[in-house]
């Protein structure tokens, strides 16, 4: 860019030069889609970025296989005055859940175990499990459960093993914080042995509460294939689909690559924040729930083998059967009434949508409040890291920023959306 170009500008000069490199991007008409709808992403993006909102983005669309939509905005490091670049790695947070799912369902093709089967088959110590009660002062009273907990229940999110955050009971919240975070020196095994021993949130199946269930789904994982759970997604996964940039760990030579985290500062602007957790340290240990750093280009590659139910060029990861149970809405009525990721996208990222094994699946559009298609599929991470896939449009989209802010609060999944579906043309 000419010197002196303002910030929220410089975005304007790197997506071109920058897509060359990394995919050949399709003229949209082509595909179905228009270019001057499109365009509209880019005035929502820079207004986010020159108001302060957001750090930087990435938005990224695929349609009948083909990129049709690829840019970038803002900085990846404010202060370093880096600005978004195509090939960024970002933090993904609980869009590893997703991940985690189809690493354990390669397991059930292979008959290891039925979906039913209770955990405590395959992990003891989930055999004798207690649910909270009440609580006096800071002494917590629990019950037996009332049945053991299932691999369903746990894909399903219904397990009772809630975050501190999805519980309003402050003695019960303060327990659930003592679960170890990644640190190096922890492991997985670890982490789940000190779950096995804490009171569930509620009985098995009684409830849909976001929380631990995935790293214990990543241990079953470990305990059936005899692999580390991070070698087994090397191994099955990211490398038979080409996601180079794809793992716990951030090589210290892709250092300059780690978009940096922010949230809201006092001022009214955006803060850097300390949230690495020791990407770069070679121990650190892989969970299932949240943990994993991506590019847009290599996570488009995993959405691409799902929307073609199971393959990706060539190369079959699961079976179209499987693909479409675990996107299929899973959740009774009963459990869709409590369906809600309190602090994380509240009521605005659940209405009108269901969930099935690792994703949450859309059944009412019109309770969503924006267009869409029923059956459309996906996730997103805390720090604003968003996809969707929809079968019956042959759509994927991605937007993916590095905020740590509440998803309802700066509604860029949302409006993005918004944008592609008023983009696709009747023909």
């Amino acid at each position: 860019p000419p010197p002196g170009t303002p910030f929220f500008q410089i975005s304007l000069w790197y997506p071109a030069c920058l897509i060359g490199q990394a995919m050949d991007l399709e003229r949209p008409e082509k595909f179905g889609m228009s270019s001057q709808g499109l365009g509209r992403i880019r005035l929502v993006m820079e207004r986010y970025v020159t108001q302060k909102k957001l750090p930087g983005a990435i938005t990224l669309i695929a349609r009948r296989g083909k990129v049709v939509h690829f840019e970038t905005y803002g900085w990846m490091d404010i202060e370093a005055g880096k600005p978004m670049q195509c090939d960024t790695l970002f933090q993904i947070q609980s869009i590893t859940k997703s991940v985690t799912a189809i690493a354990l369902m390669l397991l059930f093709e292979q008959g290891h175990f039925q979906l039913m089967d209770p955990v405590c088959s395959f992990i003891p110590a989930f055999g004798d499990l207690q649910v909270f009660s009440t609580s006096t002062g800071s002494r917590i009273e629990s019950v037996p459960a009332e049945r053991e907990i299932t691999l369903f229940d746990l894909l399903t999110h219904t397990s009772g093993l809630s975050y501190a955050s999805q519980i309003s009971h402050p003695a019960f919240s303060a327990i659930r914080r003592k679960v170890d975070l990644a640190r190096p020196g922890s492991t997985l095994e670890k982490r789940v042995e000190k779950l096995a021993g804490l009171p569930l949130a509620h009985h098995p199946g009684q409830m849909w509460r976001y929380g631990f269930s995935y790293d214990v789904l990543a241990f079953l994982v470990e305990r059936i294939s005899g692999m580390g759970f991070d070698a087994f997604l090397k191994e099955h996964l990211f490398e038979p689909l080409g996601m180079a940039d794809t793992g716990y760990v951030v090589p210290v030579e892709m250092a300059g690559r780690l978009a940096g985290v922010y949230g809201p500062a006092a001022d009214g602007g955006l803060e850097r924040l300390d949230t690495d957790l020791d990407l770069f340290h070679p121990e650190r240990p892989p969970l299932g729930s949240t943990g994993l750093v991506s590019t847009a280009s290599d996570f488009l590659r995993l959405a691409q083998m799902m929307l073609n139910r199971g393959t990706y060029q060539g190369v079959r990861i699961l079976r179209p059967e499987t693909a479409e149970m675990m996107t299929a809405n899973h959740l009774t009525d009963q459990l869709l009434s409590s369906f809600c990721v309190v602090g994380f996208g509240d009521a605005t990222y659940t209405n009108g949508y269901g969930f099935g094994l690792g994703f949450r699946t859309l059944m009412d559009v019109e309770r969503t409040g924006i267009p869409g298609s029923a059956g459309e599929y996906g996730w997103s991470g805390v720090y604003n890291t968003h996809y969707w896939i929809d079968p019956g449009e042959e759509l994927i989209g991605l937007i993916w920023t590095q905020l740590s802010l509440p998803l309802h609060m700066v509604p860029i999944e949302r409006e993005f959306k918004q944008l592609t579906y008023t983009s696709l043309l009747n023909a």
